[in-house]
């Protein structure tokens, strides 16, 4: 068997062809994609986003290799793919309608791909959202809460929490909503990865995440999640980071070694408490999403009731700050 690869004809312009039943009409993109390769795909006359992994890659049949290492070769990819077939399981019985499951994951030749839904994502940067009204950030903030709190229920560390993994979609009321993409650093509880197989923004990483990494007898729980989240929320409040020394990398490496983050003036004071209770280097004193959510439902100020729905169906009869 051969690898896949981008069809190109004599002229030197691309050929349209298929993986599987998904027809490919425009070459995949590795802009943005670590370790992949992305675009979308038309499987009866409809779109689907489609991930091809550049590794693990399956031996071809005919590879001039010792059967020792074929073998080594085709355990590591079959033992790759179950695990990952079990998070993506876990992750489409959490039931959440903002998160974006797998809808097919298989092997084609020798390369993984992997197809989920084609999002129409909102021309609305999260860097902008800021400037909506207080109503608007609670939406999406309370259906991230909500999702991440699914994932944990179900055992599930997202691990790579950050904007350029959340979707803002426009809704029938004219807000937006959100969807959370991009499970490819996801693992259950249960099964942690190694600590060189963790991959995603040191940026959004937990302390505990980092002291994982450099190899510290820790655990990493959803919790681990909830510290990215709080980034987030200050993100969609003020549009910016909290603010951390210039001594260390990232916030996570920051508040591990006693820095507490400044978060800005700006944000009022419930909302500014509950971030600081996010990014609490204590993972026991840390706030669970659930709790987040919660916080979320019980301290927004009404003035006068609108009707926004998230996507989900869970806030209706919101009001408005």
């Amino acid at each position: 068997m051969s690898e896949v690869k981008t069809k190109m004809n004599n002229s030197g312009n691309f050929t349209p062809y298929y993986v599987r039943d998904y027809l490919l009409k425009v070459p995949l993109s590795s802009n943005n994609a670590g370790n992949c390769m992305w675009g979308f795909a038309e499987k009866y006359g409809k779109q689907f986003f489609i991930k091809q992994f550049l590794t693990p890659k399956f031996p071809d049949a005919d590879a001039d290799i010792y059967e020792v290492t074929r073998k080594r070769m085709v355990n590591q990819c079959e033992e790759w793919y179950t695990l990952h077939e079990k998070v993506y399981n876990a992750i489409i019985n959490c039931g959440g309608s903002n998160i974006i499951n797998p809808l097919d994951f298989f092997l084609e030749k020798n390369v993984y791909y992997l197809i989920t839904e084609k999002i129409e994502s909102s021309n609305l940067k999260f860097e902008d959202i800021h400037n909506k009204s207080l109503t608007q950030q609670e939406i999406i903030m309370k259906v991230l809460a909500h999702e991440i709190s699914l994932l944990a229920q179900n055992g599930i560390v997202h691990s790579d929490l950050k904007p350029d993994n959340l979707i803002l979609k426009s809704t029938v009321s004219d807000f937006f909503t959100v969807k959370i993409i991009d499970f490819d650093a996801s693992f259950l509880t249960s099964v942690p990865p190694e600590p060189d197989d963790i991959i995603g923004d040191q940026n959004y990483f937990s302390p505990e995440m980092l002291l994982y990494m450099a190899e510290e007898d820790v655990d990493i729980t959803p919790k681990s999640d909830v510290f990215a989240l709080g980034i987030i929320f200050h993100i969609i409040l003020c549009g910016k980071f909290p603010k951390y020394s210039d001594d260390f990398d990232c916030l996570g490496q920051a508040v591990l070694n006693g820095d507490k983050p400044i978060i800005n003036p700006s944000i009022r004071s419930n909302h500014s408490e509950l971030i600081r209770e996010m990014l609490c280097e204590d993972v026991e004193k840390r706030l669970s999403a659930e709790e987040v959510l919660n916080r979320l439902l019980k301290n927004h100020s009404p003035k006068k009731n609108i009707t926004a729905k998230a996507s989900n169906g869970v806030y209706i009869n919101m009001k408005q700050s």
